[in-house]
């Protein structure tokens, strides 16, 4: 199926955002749009944004055969220009709209929290394949683990990607016949319209907590907050944890009329309500109004997790039952897995938590599957965003770690030497090692095991890349490390 847009199109769904009306000569209808000056094709029409915009992008984009830009500011070349007031709601306008809106041809889940949306979408994601296996059918998921949309199968750079990706999963997810997508959607996608013009069958809303607060991300919480919240006016259909944070200022912002489901560990009252929970350190046992579940992975707080993925399934009308044998055979990359090897007083724990409540929710666990064991964690943080987590995961690390291992995660082009040392001055009473490379932190950790002991290796999890210097670099993931140190892989 081919998609376009013509001159006449363009310059109605901008509308208002239209900073010049002046008609131009051209009739030619736009074939593609991108912002990726590598990957125009004759007939696109390019979309100039960031804050570091070069015009020789633009440039390189008239070369290869665009018809035409969208941008804030005018450039002297040779092309029309739909100069627009904002190029964040542009993008997702002309996008749907060139699309046809093909998200509407699918269930579409949007999950969005602090901690637990890429667990929470791989949960339901196996639980919708397993309903639609009699049928030899899939469902798609954009997370920031991986993306599958029928044409698209690989590891994600963005949580939520910008609006133009987006709407080209979502036609490729129509054009395969893709019964379901999931997604994450996270505070920047809805703070800088990444999903713009998309409504949601269902949305997911996890919990709240500080995290993302900085110059490049968001100023301060309520920003963060009141972005996440964004989600409320673009699904028919809520799920909402009664066990989050802000809970008072969640429930007040469903919008009037829009029907919604809760789920809980800790009230009864809730529609999907978990009790008698129970693990054994490799899996978790629980039951949701009197149906007996198990998952087959660790930690008691993907408890909470499992219950919005149910919720979920249950309104999408899928039985206990497949409920039941789905999340029996979970396993999420990279979440929560746990690795032994020859000695069985050594256990490794490979997570992605990488934000205070993550971290506390990590030790927590830790500490009920696994008492009596010293806990050595190894961690890093990202460099230029996000500089409350230096002092937010030392301090959480400091409480509950017996060692602390500080090293590379995404360092970017700033010094990792420096990233640790900025950890580091938040540590006040554990022993601390600064190994820069991630591999070596993690032989480091094996040479101060000394009877039971539980490494914690959080951050990467199953991802295969860092960002170096503005480059995704290849480098082994924490559970190919790990399997690889352990004589397992």
């Amino acid at each position: 199926m081919s998609f376009s847009l013509n001159v006449s199109q363009v310059r109605q769904l901008l509308g208002s955002l239209l900073c010049n009306r002046a008609a131009f000569e051209l009739q030619a209808n736009f074939t593609q749009l991108t912002y990726n000056s590598k990957a125009v094709q004759p007939g696109a029409l390019f979309f100039c944004k960031g804050a570091k915009f070069n015009v020789a992008y633009l440039e390189e984009a008239i070369q290869k055969g665009a018809l035409a830009y969208v941008s804030e500011e005018v450039y002297p070349v040779d092309i029309p220009c739909f100069q627009v007031s904002d190029i964040r709601v542009a993008m997702p306008l002309l996008a749907a709209n060139f699309y046809q809106h093909a998200y509407r041809s699918f269930n579409l889940t949007g999950i969005t929290g602090t901690k637990g949306k890429s667990t929470t979408a791989v949960f339901l994601q196996k639980i919708l394949d397993t309903s639609l296996a009699a049928e030899q059918k899939v469902s798609g998921i954009i997370s920031s683990i991986n993306t599958y949309d029928g044409v698209v199968d690989e590891e994600s750079a963005l949580t939520t990607p910008e609006a133009l990706e987006l709407h080209t999963h979502f036609a490729n997810a129509a054009q395969s016949g893709l019964p379901y997508v999931t997604m994450e959607v996270s505070s920047q996608g809805l703070k800088y319209h990444r999903v713009g013009e998309v409504t949601f069958d269902v949305g997911v809303f996890l919990n709240i907590d500080a995290d993302h607060i900085s110059a490049i991300e968001h100023p301060d919480f309520t920003d963060y907050f009141h972005s996440k919240l964004q989600l409320f006016n673009q699904a028919k259909h809520l799920v909402i944890n009664l066990d989050s944070a802000e809970l008072s200022e969640v429930l007040e912002a469903i919008p009037a009329g829009i029907p919604f489901s809760t789920f809980s560990t800790q009230d009864p009252q809730a529609d999907f309500y978990a009790e008698n929970i129970t693990t054994d350190g490799h899996t978790v046992a629980f039951a949701v109004n009197g149906e007996p579940i198990k998952l087959g992975i660790s930690g008691l707080f993907n408890v909470e997790n499992a219950l919005a993925a149910i919720a979920v399934a249950r309104h999408y009308g899928i039985s206990f039952e497949t409920i039941r044998q789905a999340l029996a055979a979970i396993r999420v990359p990279g979440r929560m897995e746990v690795f032994v090897g020859a000695d069985p007083n050594l256990v490794t724990i490979v997570d992605y938590a990488h934000n205070r409540l993550s971290y506390e929710r990590l030790f927590q666990s830790c500490e009920q599957s696994y008492p009596g064991f010293k806990k050595i964690i190894i961690f890093g943080c990202p460099g230029h965003k996000a500089y409350n987590r230096r002092q937010d995961l030392a301090e959480v690390a400091d409480a509950h770690a017996d060692q602390i291992i500080l090293t590379m995660e995404d360092p970017n082009a700033e010094p990792v030497p420096q990233i640790s040392a900025d950890i580091a001055a938040f540590v006040k009473e554990t022993p601390v090692s600064l190994v820069d490379d991630r591999v070596a932190a993690y032989r480091h950790a094996l040479s101060l095991v000394d009877g039971k002991t539980v490494i914690l290796f959080a951050g990467k999890g199953d991802e295969t890349t860092h960002k170096i210097d503005g480059k995704a670099v290849v480098y082994p993931s924490d559970v190919e490390i790990t399997k690889t140190a352990l004589g397992l892989a």
